[in-house]
This record gives C-alpha cells, structure tokens and sequence, in this order.
C-alpha cells in the first residue's frame, strides 16, 4: 500500500471517529435536555395542582384526609402491636 492511500485512508478513519463522537455528544446533550425540560414540567406541574387546589378548595380535603390516613395508622399500628412500642419509645 501505497503512502498517499494509507494516509488518505488515516484521514478518512479520523473524520469517521470525529463524525461518531460529534454524534455521541449530540446523542448526550439532546438526552440531558429531556430530562431537564421533564423535570421541569414536573414541577410545574406540581406547583400548579397546589394553586388550582389552593383556590379549589382542595387543601382542606387533603388536610382532612391525611389526619383520617393517620388515625388509621395509628388504630391499626396498635392492632398489630406496633402503635404502643412507638408511643412509649
């Protein structure tokens, strides 16, 4: 093999790895952006729900249904024995 073909060939090779890892940091970046804008969304979504429930109403049920989610903890912790170990701790 001639040395204007290896190093023809050489130069191809390192366009060809360049090329691959331009892709690769495209690939990686264009993934982090994705995740980002979904978390985002995420949050704002959930800010959203508390304003809407905020003006909805739906804070007091929500208020009221976590004291009820604990009583029953509470009562059922004690039926199988555990509400009073952790009370007297």
């Amino acid at each position: 093999m001639g040395w204007g073909l290896k190093n023809g060939l050489l130069k191809r090779i390192k366009k060809e790895q360049k090329s691959n890892w331009v892709g690769f940091y495209e690939r990686l970046l264009k993934q982090m952006a994705d995740a980002f804008v979904q978390i985002l969304l995420e949050n704002l979504n959930s800010l959203i729900r508390k304003e809407v429930g905020l003006l909805w109403g739906v804070d007091k049920d929500m208020k009221k249904l976590s004291a009820c989610s604990q009583l029953f903890k509470a009562v059922f912790g004690r039926c199988r024995g555990e509400g009073s170990a952790r009370q007297g701790a």
